[in-house]
């Protein structure tokens, strides 16, 4: 019995999610960057391969009031890996970036590290990415990394996850180089729908480095959002 229960879950299961994420204005994830600084909307499709842990996601970003001067409309394609290996979470992978409306185009590589719990829950991360522009003369590469910890707490029985971060680059798309260019602090709570899941959020960021004037990648920002997740099984 039990041989066949461990036989069931290495059996290969693809499943399905489709996602749409509302932004107030949209800011890099990893670098911290203003790139929309209007709303946002990222309807995404992702296909999971279990127990492999691989995914296929393709999503756009749509900017709902125009165009930044600096900035497009873009659709996104990413292939990774999520697993659990001993005592870490690792993600790894690649993505394009098709700017429309641009040749900015963008090729990455992307790396995540999610540590043992210490401390009763403070759970360490830290988060990697490479930009290899496809015209180098359009728009220069570059390395940024975040690093930071989440710490779940509960307010009148709902969880939520208190997310503290410090971003930096080496100087991508022409910004000047900044160990640490700002800090960020992530309050967000899932909230289950039926099989919808609802996580809304609120991100305050401080910036730590160079003014956006003397060439520095990011602005305090005060910005929100929401996401929602509808998981399906294809197989």
């Amino acid at each position: 019995m039990a041989a066949e229960d461990a036989q069931t879950e290495k059996r290969l299961k693809l499943a399905g999610y489709l996602m749409m994420d509302a932004y107030s204005s949209y800011v890099d994830k990893v670098s911290g960057e203003t790139i929309h600084n209007k709303p946002v909307i990222h309807p995404n499709l992702l296909v999971e391969a279990k127990p492999w842990g691989v995914y296929l996601s393709v999503g756009i970003y749509h900017n709902l009031k125009g165009f930044d001067s600096h900035s497009a409309n873009s659709l996104e394609y990413a292939i990774g890996i999520e697993k659990e290996i001993g005592i870490f979470r690792i993600g790894a992978g690649y993505g394009y970036s098709d700017i429309k409306t641009s040749k900015g185009d963008v090729h990455y590589f992307y790396s995540t590290i999610e540590f043992p719990e210490m401390f009763n829950k403070l759970t360490p991360y830290a988060a990697v990415e490479l930009d290899l522009p496809a015209k180098k003369e359009v728009l220069k590469g570059g390395f940024m990394y975040r690093a930071g910890a989440k710490y779940p707490v509960k307010l009148s029985g709902q969880a939520i996850d208190i997310d503290l971060s410090l971003a930096g680059h080496d100087g991508i798309y022409g910004y000047r180089p900044e160990k640490i260019s700002s800090a960020r602090l992530t309050l967000s709570t899932l909230i289950k729908l039926w099989r919808m899941e609802i996580t809304p959020e609120i991100n305050f960021q401080k910036r730590l480095g160079y003014s956006s004037n003397s060439g520095g990648i990011a602005k305090d920002r005060i910005y929100g959002a929401i996401r929602m997740a509808l998981p399906f099984n294809i197989l």
